[in-house]
């Protein structure tokens, strides 16, 4: 009997163990998750649609950035800010691939020396007409090109990379024969929200769009 009671909490300590794994692990990226299963905007590897399975994973690095705020000037260093008081805009330009685009994510690291706030953001991605990140300002951000755009409501979590869909801007520039994307990220937030940039030490951490294509 001691000897079954014994077996019962080893198995419960290693329940236990697992699910305090399981609470550390770190967002899945798209190339990442097992053969059938896709990353979801959650940051979870989740089984695929049948839709997707002759297709395949890539990462779009950032070719070039900007931020827009109230107030002055922005420092360009290994940090975006975005929304807050100084109603923070960042600038994206990135490659539009060849193939077809099935999905697009655009994943946005916290930046470690800032506290992720918690709250509750509503974002909102659109197109822009092309710009040269060292010329953006407040004064001349460049402005909005065409319709496509995509809006989400989600919680900033501490420390968790956000995920942001940007599928109809990226398919939009694809039916338009663009070779590049420039698109703008907007936040309705009461704290200003910071993200490792481009020029971030760890590459894991820079701004990237990771699609599926087909």
């Amino acid at each position: 009997m001691a000897r079954s009671r014994s077996t019962s909490l080893d198995f419960l300590a290693l329940l236990v163990v697992i699910a305090l794994w399981g609470c550390g692990q770190e967002p899945c990226r798209e190339s990442s998750c097992p053969e059938g299963t896709h990353c979801e905007l959650s940051g979870t590897c989740r089984a695929s649609d049948p839709a997707l399975r002759f297709t395949r994973a890539a990462t779009l690095p950032v070719r070039d950035w900007a931020v827009a705020a109230r107030g002055g000037a922005y420092e360009d260093g290994d940090e975006l800010v975005l929304g807050g008081p100084a109603r923070a805009v960042i600038y994206f330009a990135l490659d539009v691939p060849d193939d077809t685009v099935v999905s697009a994510v655009l994943t946005l690291a916290p930046h470690p020396q800032r506290r992720a706030t918690g709250e509750r953001i509503r974002l909102t991605a659109n197109r822009v007409e092309r710009f040269r990140g060292a010329d953006v300002t407040r004064a001349n951000a460049p402005a909005r090109e065409g319709q496509a755009s995509t809006n989400t409501t989600l919680v900033f979590p501490p420390r968790r990379p956000l995920r942001v869909d940007v599928t109809p801007l990226l398919r939009d520039a694809q039916e338009r024969g663009d070779v590049h994307l420039h698109f703008a990220v907007h936040a309705r937030s009461d704290s200003t929200l910071a993200f490792s940039s481009p020029r971030s030490m760890t590459p894991e951490a820079r701004p990237r769009v990771e699609v599926r294509l087909r």
